[in-house]
């Protein structure tokens, strides 16, 4: 399948090289114990010339974070359960820090449950299994960045089931806009417009 990076890239103002790129783990970490898919995708932006570090939100404070990402020009976040991440970003106020990163005019890139957080809610995405994970979430909020709920990976055949059968019925009981998204594509959100870009 043709990755979504080399075409993103291209959209971003200047050259890479230089450039710092946290890439946050924090959604993965009670998924799976394979991190061969981070490394890769690590490696990935490091051969476009950014400075890209590994990073999670798990065990820090919001001080802590702020200092660690301070002067980051992209956060990457990347996917796992989002619940777990949204239960990260709600503790250590992780969600004012991205906000004021993009206001400043910098790049926030979400992927999979990275790009599910950064809606106004993700309650659609409600999964028994991983909501078991985080006990203390009682708040699906997300972020806000945006003013749409996105399903990624729409049309990979291991998801199906998951959508048709739990996701697609909850989609019928929101107000927020929803986006679908096969992995070969993706959304450029700046001011108040947005492009769904297909690779």
């Amino acid at each position: 399948m043709k990755s979504v990076e080399p075409d993103l890239v291209r959209h971003f103002e200047g050259s890479p090289k230089g450039q710092t790129l946290a890439y946050i783990t924090t959604a993965s970490e009670t998924e799976t114990t394979d991190t061969s898919w981070i490394k890769l995708e690590e490696a990935t932006f490091e051969s476009f010339g950014f400075d890209v570090f590994n990073y999670t939100l798990t065990g820090k404070s919001e001080s802590e974070i702020r200092k660690d990402l301070s002067g980051i020009d992209i956060l990457f976040v990347a996917g796992g359960n989002p619940f777990f991440l949204l239960y990260q970003i709600q503790r250590t106020n992780f969600a004012l820090l991205a906000q004021e990163h993009v206001n400043s005019g910098k790049v926030y890139i979400g992927e999979s449950s990275g790009s599910l957080v950064a809606g106004p809610d993700i309650w659609v995405a409600h999964r028994e299994e991983a909501l078991s994970k985080v006990p203390d979430l009682t708040d699906f909020k997300g972020m806000g960045l945006v003013d749409f709920v996105t399903f990624p990976h729409w049309g990979n055949p291991s998801t199906k089931d998951f959508y048709l059968h739990h996701r697609m019925e909850r989609a019928y009981n929101t107000e927020n806009k929803i986006i679908l998204l096969t992995d070969k594509q993706y959304v450029i959100v700046k001011d108040d417009w947005y492009q769904i870009v297909q690779v």
